[in-house]
């Protein structure tokens, strides 16, 4: 079952969050061999909002457990909505974790 997690974002401003994935004993997970997607999508037609990634560069994974994203600048000043859900996905091979979930606002310049 995914953690909930909650964001504001201020459009035109960068979104940087670091999260960390530890295991029952509160050990890290070695995340670094995974690839990661956090995706905002409207909840009542889940239409994609925004999508950004590890492939782009956008999301980094660590041995440590780290998940590491930014969301530009120019990503969320181009933000429309006031709000959303988001969830962040882990995949290795054919193993796929939705690790968090949750809301997002969007606080308009």
């Amino acid at each position: 079952m995914p953690g909930t997690y909650d964001l504001t974002i201020k459009q035109g401003d960068s979104l940087v969050r670091t999260f960390k994935w530890l295991d029952v004993n509160k050990v890290p997970v070695d995340v670094s061999a995974y690839s990661a997607l956090f995706h905002i999508y409207n909840p009542s037609t889940l239409a994609t909002i925004l999508d950004i990634s590890s492939t782009t560069g956008a999301i980094t994974l660590s041995a440590a457990g780290e998940i590491a994203m930014t969301i530009t600048a120019v990503q969320t000043a181009a933000l429309t909505f006031d709000f959303a859900r988001f969830y962040l996905r882990l995949t290795t091979g054919t193993t796929v974790k939705r690790l968090l979930e949750g809301w997002v606002t969007n606080v308009r310049s």
